[in-house]
């Protein structure tokens, strides 16, 4: 048995198999993988800050995002910010006639020393992410899910493969006047291959290799967990999927989101952005439910004569957050 199935592991150019995982590897470099999806994490979270923000005109918005045309601008705020963050970096850009662009040397040379003499400059704006400890976390997790994806990889691979199973396929071997059992298996595959019927013996089975998905499935659920409790958002914010609404998991979602979303808006978005645009960036909540408590009194704030028209204003202001 051993000659006749001697080169079942051997490869293209007679390189022997013996990594089962080997013809499977993902095409993307480990680093690159990571440094990639805690980049577009970051993103995600600072385009929400975005959304939930007040403050800027659509002209100055337009430096948030990334732009196809080339030039010193071709890279969006967002993308530079979250990019100093997945490198651990520091980031310094200046407001260039109402365009956002990252300093030249000189420029962040004298950005740096106002920073140092009195934590502020009128030139631009200063970010220093070299001890972000948040993005050592978010990549160990990043990490694990490159080794599921290169799990699913491999059972994906092996999915494709058909399963000849030869009823008693060790007596046929060793029976000298039996036909090569390799043989007949290569031909059944082969015709199989190109939809061609077979004819095989009544306790031969020809199966596919089923797909585990299960693995997969929890796995991503812990690591979605896991960075879900690390950012404070829910876990279907970090996995994509839309819970939100006026149910009871949609509204506990929208909730944990605008608790996670606003940490992020004090510590890097507010400072920044109105830094950079001289500009109060107010947070929006959408919680609705604030909107209905208030709904029922509003009628007696219309009709009240112990408030005048500048209160009441200063009322409705507060409740719909408007300037």
């Amino acid at each position: 048995m051993i000659n006749k199935f001697k080169n079942i592991f051997q490869g293209t150019g007679g390189q022997v198999i013996t990594d089962l995982v080997n013809p499977y590897k993902l095409e993307i470099d480990r680093k690159e993988f990571v440094n990639f999806k805690t980049a577009v994490l970051y993103q995600k979270i600072l385009k929400r800050c975005y959304a939930k923000s007040k403050g800027l005109t659509d002209k100055e918005a337009q430096n948030l995002w990334d732009s196809v045309e080339l030039g010193n601008a071709q890279y969006g705020i967002i993308s530079l910010i979250a990019d100093a963050m997945t490198k651990k970096k520091e980031l310094i850009l200046v407001n260039d006639s109402g365009i956002v662009r990252v300093a030249d040397i000189n420029e962040a040379e004298e950005i740096k020393k106002d920073y140092a003499d009195k934590a502020e400059s009128s030139k631009g704006v200063y970010m220093n992410f070299q001890k972000y400890t948040l993005t050592d976390i978010i990549k160990i997790y990043m990490d694990l899910v490159f080794d599921i994806m290169g799990g699913v990889k491999v059972n994906l691979g092996i999915g494709k493969a058909l399963q000849y199973k030869i009823a008693d396929m060790r007596k046929l071997i060793g029976a000298s006047s039996s036909e090569d059992p390799s043989a007949v298996a290569k031909a059944v595959v082969e015709a199989l291959k190109n939809g061609k019927s077979v004819a095989i013996d009544g306790q031969d089975n020809i199966l596919t290799t089923p797909l585990q998905t299960a693995p997969v499935v929890e796995g991503m659920k812990l690591i979605y967990g896991l960075l879900a409790s690390e950012l404070g958002v829910s876990t279907s914010f970090v996995a994509g999927e839309l819970t939100s609404g006026m149910a009871v998991t949609g509204e506990a979602d929208v909730n944990a989101n605008e608790e996670g979303i606003k940490d992020f808006f004090i510590s890097v978005y507010k400072p920044v952005i109105s830094k950079l645009f001289n500009k109060k960036i107010e947070f929006r909540s959408d919680n609705w439910r604030k909107l209905t408590q208030y709904a029922s009194v509003i009628p007696y704030i219309e009709s009240s004569l112990y408030m005048d028209e500048e209160q009441k204003k200063k009322f409705f202001n507060f409740i719909f957050e408007e300037e």
